[in-house]
């Protein structure tokens, strides 16, 4: 088999914050696991299948909830488990997406001396962010503690990456949010809200095509502004365009045009093809029962990495193909045929990239971006 890449969800159903935004609740697939935590004979039974069956290396994202809730130990359990199963000396890489209101000083330590990269949920400036991700018990912002884990983790030289989640709110003071982020130095990922979501409060939290066209195109130019006099955030789509405009490949499937193989597992053990196709419909098998490469075949199977690979017409014939790729398959409306149609977000790139285009292409030393694309890309679909 090829390296693996794959996202585990220790945690059940537990969080201890109450974000207005979860989309968890709705998705589910966590499992009815006792306890709500992963148990240790299920994660041996993932480390010891994927260090027998990956070749190269082979990673583990830790999400879904709030998976610091299973606790040090279990941590520390999977690196012993590592060492007992890497009989082929893999590259082994961890990645523990988490609100940052848990860690203490020992986990900071645990973290950066194993060179886990720490993903933190940190919406922009204190007022935006604690609109939405709140205290369970208490119903209070988590602003001062996420920011904290943040600033610690970076002196003590972990690996940090930041993700925003980009609402309507967000659209209100874009530049501060920006303001705020770029002074961490850390690699920034925005991300729309999940399409349909509101808040409790009947509030919508999701943004139209236009809506989230024009905040990448303020941000876009708060960015090139910094750019320009080398201080620039590091937003992770704006550098990535860049590398893929002087002839680097992308570094997300959303940008590779198609779905990759992936495996989300659940605390129960189920194994589904992506983290967010984690429902009944695409449940591949069980970590406990099933090897890698049977998933793989399951999962060529139902079609699921196939299925994402044709474009819709609009897209050959749009002049960004090269850039957009079509998007992530969850964003992508379906046709009446079953198949997978635009992204919901296809107004919002054109929007972007007729603002954004030529300038992306002055700081890549690119002459005709759309030729460069094209010929990267191998072409137009």
């Amino acid at each position: 088999m090829p390296a693996l890449n794959i996202y585990l969800r220790p945690v059940a159903g537990d969080c201890n914050l109450a974000c207005g935004y979860c989309g968890y609740e709705e998705t589910g697939a966590l499992g009815p696991v006792p306890g709500g935590v992963m148990s240790l004979e299920t994660l041996e039974a993932v480390v010891r299948r994927a260090m027998e069956e990956a070749e190269g290396q082979c990673g583990f994202v830790f999400q879904g909830r709030e998976p610091m809730l299973a606790g040090l130990d279990f941590y520390t359990a999977l690196l012993g488990l590592e060492r007992k199963y890497n009989q082929k000396h893999l590259r082994v890489n961890h990645v523990l997406m988490t609100n940052g209101t848990l860690t203490t000083p020992k986990w900071g330590q645990f973290l950066t001396k194993n060179r886990f990269r720490v993903v933190v949920s940190l919406d922009g400036h204190k007022g935006l962010h604690n609109r939405y991700r709140v205290d369970r018990q208490r119903g209070r912002g988590t602003f001062a503690k996420a920011a904290t884990t943040v600033q610690v983790l970076q002196n003590q030289g972990g690996d940090v990456q930041i993700s925003a989640v980009v609402t309507p709110g967000t659209l209100a003071d874009v530049k501060k949010a920006y303001g705020l982020l770029r002074g961490y130095g850390a690699e920034v990922l925005f991300a729309p809200c999940a399409a349909g979501h509101s808040s409790p409060g009947g509030e919508r939290l999701d943004l139209t095509p236009e809506e989230y066209g024009g905040f990448l195109t303020e941000l876009f130019d708060l960015w090139y502004r910094d750019k320009l006099r080398s201080r620039a955030a590091n937003i992770q789509y704006f550098t990535q365009l860049l590398m893929m405009l002087q002839g680097g490949p992308p570094q997300t499937c959303a940008l590779y045009g198609q779905c990759i193989a992936n495996y989300a597992v659940a605390a129960d053990g189920s194994v589904y093809p992506c983290q967010y196709y984690c429902q009944p419909g695409w449940l591949l098998g069980n970590a406990g029962q099933d090897s890698f490469r049977d998933l793989a075949d399951r999962q060529q199977a139902l079609g699921f990495i196939q299925g994402s690979i044709g474009q819709d017409q609009a897209c050959g014939r749009c002049q960004y193909m090269a850039f957009c790729r079509g998007g992530c398959r969850k964003d992508r409306l379906q046709n009446p045929d079953g198949t997978l149609g635009l992204s919901r977000y296809c107004q919002s790139y054109r929007i972007f990239f007729d603002h954004a285009l030529p300038r992306l292409a002055y700081l890549a030393g690119v002459q005709n971006p759309l030729e460069a694309g094209a010929a990267e890309a191998g072409g137009p679909a």
